[in-house]
């Protein structure tokens, strides 16, 4: 009850400021919600267990920090996975990837595990990133997709991009153990690298022979 009264809170400070971002939250979110609530009916609460740890603080300021640069879709969505300690775990490092609301809103319904494929148990710089090598698998914390692919080009290595969806350059946060970046929308749960192409000699005449 308290998370929900929460949730209704925080839509209605976004409601006052952008009615786009409100509508933008509570549809990723609804989803999230629901189904959270719906495992919490069918699994007994266990008596004597003690009460989980509070979120780490490095999260909290993440989802704070989300939320101030514009991503409200995220922030609530990274707040609402932290009241659920029992149904997600989180490693202590964690790179978070958002797109922007309008991917949110574009989405739909973002499925839970489409969400934590945009959360991977490393704490990852931009310039590791920008050192992975090309189809580099990042693992995620999705249980369907375990891994996205580093997508970067080699002929722009500077615009780093992964299942072929651009970062938008330096984090939004880091503290050294939990980095967020932007990207430029969802990944595609579902994405294949390409299969390498063989080189074809079509000028048979410049082929040396020693």
């Amino acid at each position: 009850m308290l998370l929900l009264l929460t949730f209704q809170a925080q839509l209605h400070t976004l409601t006052q400021s952008s009615k786009m971002a409100s509508f933008v939250v509570f549809l990723s979110l609804f989803t999230l919600f629901s189904f959270f609530s719906l495992n919490q009916l069918q699994s007994p609460a266990p008596s004597t267990s003690p009460p989980p740890p509070p979120p780490p603080q490095s999260l909290l300021n993440a989802a704070e920090t989300l939320s101030n640069s514009g991503y409200n879709a995220m922030s609530l969505t990274l707040n609402l996975l932290l009241d659920q300690p029992h149904s997600i775990s989180f490693p202590s490092s964690l790179t978070i990837f958002t797109p922007p609301d309008s991917a949110f809103a574009a989405a739909g319904q973002p499925s839970l595990s489409l969400l934590l494929l945009h959360f991977s148990p490393l704490s990852l710089s931009l310039q590791s990133l920008s050192s992975l090598p090309f189809s580099s698998p990042i693992p995620t914390l999705s249980r369907t997709h375990a891994s996205i692919f580093i997508t970067t080009s080699s002929e722009n290595p500077t615009k780093v991009s992964i299942n072929n969806v651009e970062i938008s350059g330096s984090p939004v946060y880091d503290d050294g153990s939990v980095v967020v970046f932007a990207v430029d929308n969802f990944f595609e749960p579902n994405f294949t690298l390409p299969a390498p192409q063989s080189v074809i000699n079509l000028n048979p005449e410049c082929v040396e022979f020693s």
